[in-house]
C-alpha cells in the first residue's frame, strides 16, 4: 500500500514539475481571422448589438458571422471556462505530458521508486 502511495505522489510531483517547465515556454498563438471562402487574412470585424461578430472579407467580399477557429483570451492556461476546448491549452497539455514521461523514465526517478517499495 505504501509503495502505491509513493508511486502516485511521485507521479503527481513529476506532472507538477513538468507543468512549471512547460509554462516557462508557453505563449498564446496569435489569433488570425481567415475567410472561409478564399482563405484571405484580410478580414474586417465589427461587433454588433446581438452579441455576434460579423466578419467581411475585404478580398472577396464574403460575409460570415463567426471566426473559423477558437479564440484564446485567458491570461493563464487552465483558468478560462473554455480552456479544455482551446488548441493552445491542448498543445500545452501535450508538452506537459511529454516532459512528465521524460522525467518518469529517468533512472533517478526509477531508483527513488525502488527504494520506497
Amino acid at each position: 500500500m505504501m509503495y502505491l502511495q509513493n508511486k502516485l505522489l511521485a507521479k503527481r510531483q513529476s506532472y507538477e514539475l513538468a507543468m512549471q517547465a512547460a509554462l516557462k515556454d508557453w505563449r498564446r498563438d496569435p489569433v488570425e481571422f481567415k475567410c472561409p471562402a478564399c482563405g484571405s487574412k484580410k478580414v474586417a470585424t465589427r461587433p454588433d448589438l446581438r452579441g455576434k461578430n460579423p466578419c467581411t472579407c475585404t478580398t472577396c467580399n464574403h460575409h460570415f458571422d463567426q471566426p473559423t477557429h477558437f479564440v484564446c483570451d485567458c491570461p493563464e492556461p487552465g483558468t478560462g471556462s473554455q480552456c479544455h476546448d482551446c488548441p493552445n491549452f491542448r498543445k500545452l497539455l501535450a508538452t506537459v505530458r511529454a516532459i512528465a514521461e521524460e522525467l518518469q523514465s529517468h533512472p533517478l526517478y526509477q531508483n527513488h521508486l525502488g527504494r520506497n517499495s
